[in-house]
């Protein structure tokens, strides 16, 4: 795995995730700024996308499991 600038986690030639990002502005003042990772699960998607149901087969967790691990892993980011 690797990043593609400017915002896509690519596995081989194939993106998995890629980082989301917005800031929400109130005249000259930034509100809120919002973070987030879209990462291809199972839903079908098209070349040269791949879906981590793809990448792991039957190892794949359900969906519960990766939003606990997505979730996990942001909040250890956030530690170091």
């Amino acid at each position: 795995m690797h990043l593609k600038p400017p915002n896509d986690l690519m596995v081989g030639q194939q993106k998995l995730a890629g980082v989301l990002t917005s800031v929400v502005w109130r005249g000259e003042q930034v509100r809120h700024v919002r973070f987030g990772i879209g990462l291809n699960g199972r839903h079908s998607i098209r070349p040269p996308g791949i879906t981590l149901e793809q990448l792991l087969g039957n190892r794949c967790p359900p969906w519960p499991k990766l939003v606990h691990i997505g979730l996990r892993a942001l909040e250890r980011l956030a530690l170091n």
